[in-house]
Order: structure tokens, then C-alpha cells, then sequence
């Protein structure tokens, strides 16, 4: 039993394993019960092969025999080995995810307690006004309670600068508000914040003027927290960001004091070699090329606006921004055929080469991708000097098996799936069809190529950012050939400009000219119709059936030469025998002429020469003399490139990009968001889509990193009609933000009957012109519509108060109907808000509500026993902040709806409330799955 790139396998075997553990899938008898099957699989067909043979006589089953006895050993031996491989990478995640989880749970534990914590310096950042530290073999301590952590994430002031001096002077703390931003699906900020005592000094156990560098062992006190994952759909989660770095924790520094200065010499030396290189291309490049001149040289995109990152990303070119397989090749291959140039021999040059590589994939951030192609690239060098083949496929699984079980959960990166994806898209699918479509010259290969890895690539891409360059392929064509020149063009500048400025200018000139072509492409394609279509994030079945179909298609297509192959060798059967009798009949004859014009000419001999058939063939010539073509080729085809092929391939391609998209909305949805402490629902229907609220006061950049990646990933471009209750910034500040941002079109905005006129809505107002949507004033008795959705006003404010400040009193109570379901938003009503609101109401105005939005995030204030007494909803929504300084919401107000058999869903517990009715009945669920 032969196993072509067994190192592959194992390494899907590993991957499948550690799948199985993050996901806390309950895999062991699942596991052994595949495993008994595949063994029994074997026993039966090799005791059925052994069978036949036996039936052949002794001649035929001879030496046949020895061979069954050592295929059934290779083929246990081959399960064995994928098994543990399996079980190795189930254990290894497994591990790793309980000690993250023992990590986060003790650190839930000690919340709000300042921790003292020790540990290694591994990586330094700095950022503007603060300093990320990641410290490894750290201890916390509380008291007389400890707990060891394999990895914590230590933000502090930028007074503790890098390599600088530590005396007395320096202080650490302050505000650690700082635009932080942190890769992955969405390329979404995060502000790491807690406000720190101002003014703590900084001590130093190993003197006046220690440093702090990589490898400096620190003391720290802060306050401890586990990283949290995300509470929404859509939403980047930062629990598993962090936990592909190997933390499952971050503290917030208050004091630092450097326990022993000693620093490790070759990392401490690339780390200041970075900063070295960005201080020269600060000075050589201009402002607007800086940012991805970092991000292509040195792997740091913090400089880089974000505007500029969302204009690669949405063109399908935002691989040119990260540090892959494609930079170090231009790097270390370089260097290694300068090297070669120079007169060293090939093992000195792979060597220098080499040492050149890992520690370029180190300077640049140590990402999967970087790191991923320091591996294959030792492993091509490696071959070369062994004077072995180098296969590209085995090389990523080694890559990959040696990454994942540093940090099992890279798994759910983009970075990591986008990176694998495109290197199995080019050695595996790509070399696949370059050979089925006999693809011989360069731009033939690069083609298809291209293609293989969109497709490929497709799925990933919609999941993690819901959009999909449909011009990515062309764009790629123009833009890639030229990547070389921009990183030559970045490293020669550094290295000029750090002597001779006006000599690093020059050298940077070039780049900027290639940026100019991008920018300028980018343009271009962005007047294109669909240019980034919004896809939103398919379902697993959708993507199962991509999988599916294009593997079919995949298929149909290689199978062609694949069955021209098998007939060849079927050529060479002898006349006498049965295949040779079977192709010489009447039945096989017309088979084979078939087969012939369907599959094109065949390796090594034409169908006319199969054993049995007449050299005339059934017209007494050869089929491919017909029309005097040569005996080599069929009517309708060349021996050269197979253009109907690649067609075929494109189309192929497109019909499974049609499963990604989304399906009709079926019924209406309602997402009540965790958006801290605020409120904010979506209302989707066939007809469109509602925003009620959208704002918080705990959580920052909140239209972008949570309303806007919600309405994306459920491919909503726009919205219908945005409903304010009333104008505190806890119910519209990521509203605002949303407007004022874009990407999320607004077509009216609704507000209060009371806020007109009032300057605490003139920001939503200009934000409105802005944007282009029409402001209107909503009354009691007025209704908006679509389709079968109703969103009705019952109560308006009170016409007495019209001059209130309180703006709580402001809020409107809005009825929504969908065929039999009824839902009260309420905003921030207080209890003399709900009185007028039951005194103005018709006998029927509040009939038949299920479901309430409890007012003003469960208040004491509201929720009224007469209130909740008249309305008797079976199922309560509560959206509040874990930890606010509000008590929200009131033990009280819990009681009392417990009292009435309600049905309570918060969002401090759930994460995001989510329902789904068609009318008749109602389903509903946390996006956290806990449902007390």
C-alpha cells in the first residue's frame, strides 16, 4: 500500500484532532469507532482479495500472496501512524485549551483585584503613547494564592520605552485609551483601556538605569483579566486572537519594576534592528507611502490609515500587507543567489541564507504566515543540498503541524486559513490542473493559478470579512509581478537611507511609484459595478456544498485525462485475454470510439492500436486520421493549452460561488446586541432591515466594531429606517458613528416628536444630511411599514413636558407586529412614563404583547408592577453592561418579572438575544448559548 505525501496526511490527521478539541467536540469514541471500522474495512477486503486469488490457482496467487501479506501490514501500519497523528493532535489542543481556560477562570476570580506578576519579557511593541509587553513563564499572586501563566499580555505607558532607562524618574500609568488595532478576520480596533493611577513610579531591584528588553525578567501590578470573546454575530473575537498568541489574559501595568536587566542578544538585537529600520524609513518615505512600507519590510501595519487597509482589503490585495512566503522568497532567495554569485559553495549559502530567513521572519512579527514559509523555505534549501525532490505540500503539512502544536488555536485565524489555503490552492489544485489542461508555458500556469486560488481562498474570505472582490483574480494579475519591486525598493532604502538620506529617498522612489499604480488600479476598479460584493457569512452548509461541488466539478474535469490514462493502460492488455476480448467486440469497439472523441488523445498510442481492434478502425481508418488530421488528435482538439478547459474551470468556479451567497430572509429576524451598557436591536424581514437604538457608553468604536460587522455578516448594505427612542448616548453614539463612517447605507432617520429643535440631536441630524438620509419626527399614532412588519408609536412623550431636559422622558414606546407576534421597545421610560403611556393606550394597543424590551436596561425606576401587571409578557429582554456602575439591572426589577412567569433573556449572560418568528411562532436564543 503506497501513501503519496504521507507527511500531508499526517498533518490533515493532526489538524482534524485539534478541530475536534476546540471545539470541544466529545471525538475519543467517535475516534475508535472510525478507527474499528477502517480496520474492518481492510480485513474484509483483503480476506475478499485474498478469496479471489485463491480461486485462480496456485500459479496465480504465488507471488501475489507475499504482497497481500505486505499490504495488509503497510495498510495497518498506515492507519496506526494517521491515528496517532489524530490522537496527537486532540491531546495537544486539548491540553492547551484547559490550561487557557484555568488561566481566564482565575483571572475571573481575582477581577478588580490588583495582581502582582512576573515574567519574561518575550516581544515588545511600542505603540504612541503606550508599550505592549508579552511576558511568558509568568506568576500572579494575590495574597497567599498563586497561579503560573504560560503567556500574559501586559499593557503599559510608553514611559516605560522600550530599551530605555528606568530610574526614578520614569513613571508608568495614565490613561491607556489608545487606538490598538489587532489583526484577523476583521481587521477590527480594539481599545485597550482601564484608566491606571497616574504618577506611579517605577522601581528597579536591578539598579538606577536597567532597561527593559526581551528576554529582562519585570514585576508588575495591575488588575488581571481574561481576555473576553466575542458576544455577537459577526463580531471579531479577541478570545481567540489572543489565544493564537498563547494567551488567554491581559493586565493593565500600574507598577514596574525590571526584577533582573539581563537581555537575550540575538532577539533583543532584531528588536532594536526593527525600530533602527522604521526610524529610517520614517525619515525616507513620504507620509502617505510610511504605512505600507512597514507593513510589507517590517510586518508592523500600525502606521498604516485605516482607510488605506480597507481600500486592499475590499480589492483583494491585502495579502501584499502581510509578511508570507512571497517576501522571504524575495529575501533570503536573493541573498542566497547573491551569496551563490559570490563564489560560496551551495551549504554555506543555504546556511547564511538560512540563519537570514528565520531571523527575517522573526524581525517581522513571527506571524503564521511568516512563519509558515521560513519552514518551507529550510525545507526547499534543505532538499537542494541533499539533492532530494522537494514537494511543496508535504513542506506546508510539516509547516503546519510544527505551527499548530505551538499554538493550536491559529487555527481560526484568517491569516493562518488565507496563508495554508493559498499555498494548497498553487501546489496541490493549481499543479493539478496545470496538468490536466496541459499548461506549459509561464502565463498559462500563472492563470490558472490565479484562479485556483480564488477559488480556493473564497470561502475563508466571505467568512471572515463577508465581502468578496469578484475583481480580486485581475486585479491580482496586475498587481503581483510587482510586489518584488516595492520590497527591493523598501529594503534598499533602508539600507541607503540609514547612511546617505537623499540615497534612501531615491531608493523608496520606485516603490512609490508602484503604490501610485496600485492606488491608482484600485480606483479604477472601484467604479466597476459589485467591485466589493457583500456576500455576508455563509452557513457551514453552504460551505460544505462549495466543498462539494467543486470537488465534483474538480473532478469531472482532471478525470478526463485521468480516464485517458486508465484506457492507455488498458492498451496494453493482451489480445487473448478477457479485456482483450471485450474491447474487440462489437459493444467495446463502439465503447472505445466514445470514450476516444470524449476524452482526446491518449498518452502513448491512439484508441485505434487497443489490443482486439481492427487497424481500420470501425470505418477502416484510424479515428484521428478523419479529415486529415494526425493519428495524435481527435475532431475538436489540439494537443496544446485546453482553453474549453480552463473555461470550463471558470464557470465551474462561479456556479459554486453562487452557494456562498446569501439565501432570502425567510420570516423576520430580531438580534437584541450586546453592546455593553446600551441598547441596540436589529429588525430583518424579506422587505428590509430596522435599526432601533445603537449605542453604548462602556464600549467604544462601537457602529464599526459591532453594529456595522453585524449588518455585514448578514449581508444588510442597507438599512430602511433607523429608529432613535431618544437622545442619550448610550442608545445612539455607535449610531452616529455608523453615519459618519459609512459602509452601511441609512435611508431615514427617525427621531422623537420631542427632539425637534433640540440641540442634543443636531449631531444626528448633520450626520443625516451627511450621509444622505431623511430625518423624520415620529408622533404617537404614527406607523412605519414594511411589508408585514409594523413598527407603531403608542406613546410620544408628554406634550406638557416638552421643554424636559431629561431626555429618559424623551423616549418613545414603539409596538412591533409581525403577523401574530407583538414586541415593546420602551427606550429609557421611566415609571411616570409608563403610567401615561397606559393612559393614552386603546383597549387593544397592548393586547397580545409576548415580548418586552425592558425599559432603561432594567432600572428600579421602571418595569412598574402595574406596568408589567397590565402587558403580562411571557418573555423579557434585558440589555445591559456586565459590571456597570448602575446596578443595572435591579434585583428588584428581576423579582418582580420572575413573579409574573416571565421568561427573562439578558445580554450580560446570553451575549446577543436572538429571535426568529414567522408570525406564528416565536424561537429564540444567546448568541453565548446560556439561556438561565
Amino acid at each position: 500500500m503506497t501513501i503519496k505525501r504521507p507527511l500531508l496526511g499526517l498533518a490533515g490527521s493532526f489538524v482534524l484532532g485539534e478541530v475536534l478539541a476546540l471545539l470541544d467536540v466529545a471525538a475519543i469514541p467517535w475516534i475508535t469507532g472510525a478507527f474499528a471500522a477502517a480496520c474492518a474495512a481492510v480485513v474484509l477486503g483483503r480476506w475478499r482479495a485474498k478469496r479471489r486469488l485463491n480461486g485462480a490457482g496456485d500459479g496465480a496467487r504465488s507471488a501475489p500472496g507475499l504482497g497481500l501479506r505486505r499490504s495488509r501490514g503497510t495498510g495497518f501500519g498506515v492507519l496506526l501512524l494517521f491515528l496517532a497523528a489524530l490522537l496527537a493532535g486532540f491531546g495537544r489542543a486539548q491540553g492547551v485549551r484547559d490550561r487557557l481556560d484555568g488561566e481566564a477562570a482565575w483571572a475571573g476570580k481575582t477581577a478588580g483585584v490588583k495582581v502582582s506578576l512576573t515574567g519574561t519579557v518575550e516581544r515588545m511593541e511600542e505603540k504612541e503613547d503606550q508599550t505592549e509587553l508579552w511576558l511568558r513563564d509568568a506568576a500572579a499572586k494575590v495574597g497567599r494564592e498563586g497561579m503560573g501563566f504560560g503567556r500574559v499580555v501586559v499593557y503599559a505607558d510608553s514611559g516605560v520605552a522600550a530599551g530605555g532607562d528606568l530610574g526614578s524618574g520614569a513613571r508608568v500609568g495614565g490613561g491607556l485609551e489608545s487606538g490598538v488595532r489587532v489583526g484577523g478576520g476583521l481587521e477590527s480596533g480594539v481599545r485597550v483601556g482601564g484608566g491606571s493611577e497616574s504618577g506611579v513610579r517605577v522601581g528597579t531591584a536591578a539598579g538606577s538605569g536597567a532597561a527593559v528588553g526581551i528576554g529582562s525578567v519585570v514585576r508588575l501590578r495591575g488588575k488581571l483579566e481574561a481576555v473576553a470573546g466575542a458576544t455577537n454575530p459577526g463580531e471579531f473575537d479577541f478570545a481567540r486572537y489572543y489565544r493564537s498568541k498563547g494567551a488567554a489574559c491581559r493586565l493593565y501595568g500600574e507598577e514596574l519594576t525590571v526584577a533582573d536587566g539581563e537581555m537575550a542578544p540575538y532577539f533583543e538585537g532584531i528588536r532594536r534592528f526593527r525600530l533602527w529600520c522604521a526610524r529610517v524609513l520614517e525619515r525616507v518615505c513620504e507620509p502617505g507611502d510610511l504605512g505600507v512600507f512597514k507593513a510589507v519590510v517590517l510586518g508592523d501595519q500600525s502606521s498604516m490609515d485605516q482607510g488605506m487597509k480597507d481600500m486592499y482589503r475590499s480589492h483583494g490585495i491585502s495579502h501584499l500587507l502581510a509578511v508570507s512566503g512571497q517576501h522571504l522568497a524575495i529575501v533570503g532567495g536573493g541573498i542566497y543567489l547573491l551569496l551563490r554569485k559570490a563564489g560560496m559553495n551551495r551549504g554555506r549559502a543555504g546556511m547564511f541564507g538560512g540563519a537570514l530567513v528565520v531571523s527575517y521572519g522573526i524581525l517581522t512579527g513571527g506571524s503564521g504566515s511568516a512563519l509558515r514559509a521560513v519552514v518551507m523555505i529550510l525545507c526547499l534549501w534543505l532538499a537542494g543540498y541533499l539533492g532530494r525532490s522537494y514537494d511543496c505540500l508535504s513542506a506546508m503539512g510539516l509547516a503546519g503541524m510544527w505551527l499548530l502544536w505551538r499554538q493550536p488555536y491559529l487555527l481560526f485565524q484568517s491569516g493562518f486559513q488565507l496563508s495554508f489555503g493559498a499555498v494548497w490552492a498553487i501546489g496541490g489544485l493549481g499543479s493539478l490542473l496545470n496538468e490536466a489542461l496541459g499548461a506549459e508555458k509561464g502565463w498559462q500556469r500563472t492563470l490558472i493559478c490565479s484562479l485556483c486560488v480564488q477559488m480556493v481562498l473564497a470561502p475563508a474570505t466571505v467568512w471572515h470579512y463577508f465581502r468578496y472582490p469578484i475583481y480580486g483574480l485581475v486585479l491580482n494579475l496586475l498587481v503581483v509581478p510587482l510586489a518584488a519591486v516595492l520590497v527591493y525598493s523598501g529594503i534598499l532604502g533602508i539600507l541607503l537611507g540609514g547612511f546617505c538620506q537623499p540615497a534612501g529617498v531615491m531608493a523608496v522612489g520606485a516603490g512609490h511609484y508602484v503604490l501610485a499604480f496600485y492606488e491608482g488600479l484600485c480606483g479604477l476598479f472601484s467604479g466597476l459595478p459589485g467591485y466589493s460584493l457583500l456576500v455576508g457569512r455563509p452557513g457551514w452548509g453552504q460551505i460544505l456544498g462549495y466543498g462539494a461541488v467543486m470537488a465534483v466539478g474538480v473532478g469531472v474535469v482532471v478525470g478526463r485525462k485521468t480516464a485517458g490514462r486508465l484506457l492507455g493502460s488498458l492498451a496494453g492488455k493482451p489480445p487473448g485475454s478477457l479485456l482483450g476480448k471485450l474491447l474487440g467486440s462489437l459493444p467495446g469497439k463502439l465503447l472505445g470510439s466514445l470514450l476516444g472523441r470524449s476524452l482526446g488523445s491518449l498518452p502513448g498510442r491512439s484508441l485505434g492500436s487497443l489490443p482486439g481492434r481492427p487497424p481500420g478502425g470501425l470505418l477502416g481508418k484510424p479515428p484521428g486520421s478523419l479529415a486529415g488530421r494526425p493519428p495524435e488528435s481527435l475532431p475538436g482538439e489540439s494537443p496544446g493549452f485546453r482553453w474549453g478547459g480552463l473555461v470550463a474551470v471558470f464557470l465551474l468556479y462561479i456556479w459554486c460561488f453562487c452557494i456562498l451567497l446569501p439565501r432570502p430572509q425567510a420570516g423576520l429576524s430580531v438580534a437584541c446586541l450586546d453592546v455593553g451598557q446600551g441598547d441596540g436591536l436589529v429588525f430583518t424581514c424579506a422587505e428590509g432591515t430596522v435599526l432601533v437604538d445603537g449605542g453604548s457608553s462602556s464600549r467604544s468604536g462601537l457602529g464599526e466594531r459591532c453594529l456595522k460587522p453585524y449588518l455585514e455578516s448578514r449581508a444588510v448594505e442597507t438599512v430602511n429606517y433607523a429608529i432613535v427612542s431618544h437622545g442619550d448616548s448610550d442608545h445612539v453614539s455607535g449610531l452616529l458613528e455608523l453615519m459618519e463612517g459609512g459602509g452601511v447605507r441609512i435611508r431615514n432617520l427617525v427621531l422623537p416628536r420631542m427632539a425637534r429643535g433640540q440641540e442634543d440631536y443636531a449631531g444626528l441630524v448633520r450626520a443625516a444630511g451627511v450621509c444622505g438620509a431623511q430625518v423624520l419626527y415620529m408622533e404617537a399614532g404614527e406607523r412605519i411599514s414594511l411589508g408585514d412588519l409594523q413598527f407603531t408609536c403608542l406613546y410620544a412623550g408628554n406634550p406638557a413636558q416638552e421643554t424636559d431636559t431629561d431626555k429618559n422622558r424623551h423616549s418613545l414606546a414603539v409596538r412591533v407586529s409581525y403577523g401574530r407576534l407583538g414586541l415593546l421597545l420602551t427606550g429609557d421610560m421611566d415609571a411616570s412614563c409608563e403610567a401615561g403611556l397606559l393612559r393614552t393606550c386603546g383597549p387593544g394597543d397592548l393586547a397580545g404583547i409576548q415580548v418586552l424590551k425592558a425599559a432603561h436596561h432594567g432600572s428600579d425606576t421602571s418595569s412598574s408592577p402595574e406596568f408589567l401587571d397590565r402587558l403580562g409578557p411571557k418573555l423579557v429582554l434585558v440589555s445591559y453592561g456586565n459590571g456597570n456602575s448602575y446596578g443595572h439591572p435591579s434585583p428588584k426589577v428581576l423579582e418582580r418579572l420572575r413573579e409574573r412567569g416571565s421568561r427573562i433573556l439578558e445580554t450580560g449572560k446570553c451575549g446577543a438575544i436572538l429571535l426568529w418568528t414567522d408570525g406564528e411562532r416565536l424561537e429564540c436564543r444567546g448568541w453565548l448559548g446560556s439561556d438561565p
